[in-house]
């Protein structure tokens, strides 16, 4: 639990000494649910590759930044959102298409998994009386 920590503190320390990510930072959130808003329209209406490309890595580029911000609810919500997108796709491919579509049932089990362990920890972290604001001092 501590190198979870560890790695957090590290990754703030870098993205702290370059400028682009200076700016960056304070914006994790909204790059988790914009990429995550983005591709939830996009399993429901096609909006393009490029668009859908920039959700994306936006979404990834968030997560990155909320783990080095040590906001451990915006990572698993995040997670677990892009989790349900991908579930939402693969039971639509299997009902209406009728085809079993492995890269959305094997990122849903990755992200899934990873939304659970990162919920998992956050719940250990509350019982032990470790807060947000004590891992980020």
């Amino acid at each position: 639990m501590a190198t979870y920590t560890n790695i957090s503190k590290e990754l703030k320390e870098y993205f702290s000494d370059h400028r682009i990510f200076q700016v960056l930072l304070p914006l994790d959130m909204v790059f988790i649910f914009g990429g995550v808003g983005l591709m939830a329209v996009n399993a429901v209406i096609s909006i393009g590759g490029l668009l859908s490309a920039i959700a994306y890595y936006g979404f990834l580029l968030g997560l990155l930044l909320a783990y080095a911000n040590f906001n451990q609810r915006y990572l698993y919500l995040g997670f677990f959102t892009f989790g349900g997108i991908k579930a939402f796709s693969v039971l639509k491919s299997a009902l209406f298409y009728r085809y079993l579509d492995f890269y959305g049932l094997i990122s849903l089990i990755i992200f899934g998994g990873l939304g659970y362990l990162v919920f998992k920890n956050t719940s250990t972290l509350i019982k032990m009386g470790t807060t947000q604001e004590d891992e980020n001092k």
